[in-house]
C-alpha cells in the first residue's frame, strides 16, 4: 500500500507538470534553439546565503534546453514553485529573471524578495525532459539584520530646456551593497546607447561598502526629457523623481514680466512722494497769500 502511495503521488506529480508544461508551452515562446544533445546546466553557486529581508538569488542557468521548460520547487515539496517564468499567487513573493545569455543558453534564477529564515532549505532546480534531469542550490537566511535596505533618488526637478539633468541614486543593503541598479524613464529602462539617448547620457556608479551610489547625467536636455524617472536596485527597492522641463522662451518671457512689475513697483513707490511736494508747494502759497493781503491792508 506505501509503494502505491508513493508511485501514485509521483504519477500525479508528473501529470501535473507535463500538462502545466503544455500549457505554458502552447501559449509562449522561449526563442531558445536546441543544438545536438540532451540540455545541461552550466556551473553556478550552490550554496546561498543572505540576511533576512534581503533579496535572495538562486542561480540555475541552462544549455540546449530547447522546447523544455526549467521548473522550480522546494524539497520536499511536490508542487512548483514556479514553471518557466510563470509563478503562482500563493508565492508572490518569488518570481524568475529569466533571459538569454546566448544562443544556446539561458538562465532562469529564482528571486526571493524579503527573505525570511522559513526560506531557508534545498531548492531544486529541473528540466523538464524523459529521465529527470536536476541541480540542487542550499538557501541559508540568517536571522535578523543590523540595516534595512532602503533606496533613495534625488536630484534637479525642474531644468531649463538644454540644460544638464543629474540624477542621484543612493541605495542601501541590509548586510551588503546591492550588486546593480538600473535607470527607467517612463516606464522603459535607459540605455545610453539607444538612439534617444546616444551621445547626451552618461550612467556612473560608485560602491563602497553597503552602499551603491548611480548617477543618470542627461545633457542638452530636450521637451521630451520631462517626465517620470524611476531607479530600481538589484534588492528590487524602487524610488522615482519627476523632472520638469522649462523652455527657454518661457524663461524670459517669465523674467521680462518679473522686471516690469518690479518697474511698476517702483513708480508706485515714489507716488508718495511727489503727492508729498506738491502739498507742501500749495501750503507755501496758501501762506504767501496770507502775509501779503495782511501787509496790503
Amino acid at each position: 500500500m506505501e509503494k502505491f502511495e508513493v508511485f501514485n503521488r509521483s504519477t500525479k506529480t508528473t501529470l501535473f507538470l507535463l500538462s502545466m508544461s503544455i500549457a505554458v508551452n502552447f501559449g509562449t515562446s522561449y526563442n531558445v534553439k536546441s543544438e545536438d544533445g540532451d540540455p545541461y546546466f552550466l556551473s553556478t553557486d550552490k550554496n546561498v546565503t543572505v540576511q533576512e529581508g534581503d533579496l535572495a538569488r538562486l542561480k540555475c542557468s541552462v544549455a540546449n534546453l530547447g522546447t523544455k521548460m526549467v521548473v522550480w520547487r522546494k524539497i520536499p515539496e511536490e508542487f512548483p514553485l514556479t514553471i518557466g517564468a510563470m509563478t503562482f499567487p500563493q508565492f508572490d513573493e518569488m518570481s524568475v529573471d529569466h533571459s538569454k545569455m546566448s544562443p544556446t543558453s539561458s538562465k532562469w534564477d529564482l528571486l526571493i524578495k524579503s527573505v525570511k529564515p522559513s526560506h531557508s532549505g534545498m531548492y531544486e532546480c529541473q528540466i523538464t525532459a524523459n529521465h529527470h534531469i536536476a541541480q540542487y542550490i542550499s538557501l541559508n537566511v540568517k536571522e535578523g539584520s543590523a540595516h534595512r535596505a532602503a533606496l533613495k533618488l534625488s536630484g534637479t526637478k525642474f531644468v531649463t530646456q538644454g540644460d544638464t539633468i543629474h540624477l542621484k541614486c543612493n541605495a542601501t543593503g541590509s548586510a551588503r551593497a546591492p550588486e546593480a541598479i538600473d535607470w527607467f524613464f517612463e516606464g522603459q529602462r535607459v540605455y545610453p546607447s539607444s538612439p534617444e539617448w546616444r551621445g547626451r547620457v552618461e550612467i556612473l556608479k560608485h560602491q563602497e561598502g553597503n552602499y551603491f551610489i548611480s548617477d543618470l547625467i542627461i545633457e542638452r536636455s530636450t521637451v521630451d526629457d520631462k517626465g517620470d524617472y524611476v531607479c530600481q536596485s538589484s534588492d528590487l527597492t524602487v524610488d522615482s523623481l519627476k523632472v520638469h522641463i522649462l523652455s527657454a522662451e518661457k524663461e524670459n518671457i517669465s523674467r521680462r514680466v518679473s522686471g516690469n512689475e518690479a518697474q511698476s513697483g517702483g513708480q508706485m513707490n515714489t507716488a508718495p512722494d511727489n503727492s508729498a511736494n506738491l502739498s507742501r508747494t500749495k501750503l507755501f502759497y496758501v501762506l504767501l497769500f496770507v502775509i501779503i493781503s495782511f501787509v496790503w491792508r
